[in-house]
């Protein structure tokens, strides 16, 4: 996954070319996911799950190295 958001989204460059599966997931919402909102009621996601799981993935990252280096990697 971060492989192709940095070689597809803009993060290297941007290809107009997307994998099948890709674009199922964040444009045609193939995993069905829903908002669900209790004046509205459940309405599908707008966007797919790609940047907010990546955005995860670096949190993670960064808690995980700072427990193990310790707080020597803080700016």
């Amino acid at each position: 996954m971060v492989l192709t958001i940095a070689n597809k989204e803009g993060g290297a460059h941007i290809d107009p070319t997307q994998p099948i599966d890709i674009r199922a997931i964040e444009e045609e919402n193939s995993m069905g996911w829903t908002h669900h909102d209790p004046i509205v009621g459940d309405k599908p996601m707008s966007k797919g799950p790609m940047m907010p799981s990546l955005r995860q993935i670096g949190y993670e990252l960064e808690v995980g190295l700072t427990n193990y280096f310790g707080s020597e990697l803080a700016p």
